[in-house]
């Protein structure tokens, strides 16, 4: 639930994103939006940039190049190893793939690659196998305003607090 570009990188045939507009993003969404996989958003970003994230991208790579790139080779590592030869690309986008630090760009995937193994912990775990006909259970808002606490999360803790005050009323 999120309208956080990152995390269209989890969608999958079962996992959808639900954004402020109540819109489901799906892998259709993502190739209709991005010309990508979902499984292909971490390079994209790498390789654009994302200004949300501090990530620079290859200086000169916009969506349309970097959309090309993954068409043609699937992923960054094969883009870094084979993009700046490679006569499939234009001698433009290959000086661009050249000029980029390929260290910088693998760090640059690992700081915006998502962890998909981390724990759920029990009180979520309802959340995993949910109806959705039957009512969501009510979130842990004493668990989420701690954490917005602990980690200075000022805006969010008073989205939660606006949001915790909608779930009651209504």
């Amino acid at each position: 639930l999120s309208n956080d570009k990152d995390l269209l990188q989890l969608v999958q045939p079962d996992v959808n994103i639900l954004n402020a507009k109540n819109e489901r993003l799906d892998g259709e969404y993502v190739f209709q939006s991005y010309g990508i996989k979902p499984e292909q958003m971490a390079d994209y970003l790498t390789l654009v940039g994302d200004a949300s994230d501090n990530i620079k991208g290859v200086k000169g790579i916009g969506p349309k190049s970097a959309q090309k790139c993954l068409t043609i080779f699937g992923n960054l590592d094969t883009i870094i190893t084979e993009g700046p030869t490679s006569s499939l690309l234009s001698n433009g986008i290959r000086n661009k793939l050249k000029a980029a630090d390929p260290d910088q760009l693998l760090l640059a995937k690992r700081l915006v690659a998502l962890d998909t193994n981390v724990p759920i912990p029990d009180h979520l775990a309802s959340f995993i196998e949910h109806d959705e006909t039957a009512m969501m259970p009510e979130p842990p808002w004493d668990d989420i305003l701690d954490f917005a606490d602990r980690n200075t999360l000022f805006a969010f803790k008073q989205r939660v607090l606006r949001e915790r005050a909608l779930y009651s009323s209504g």
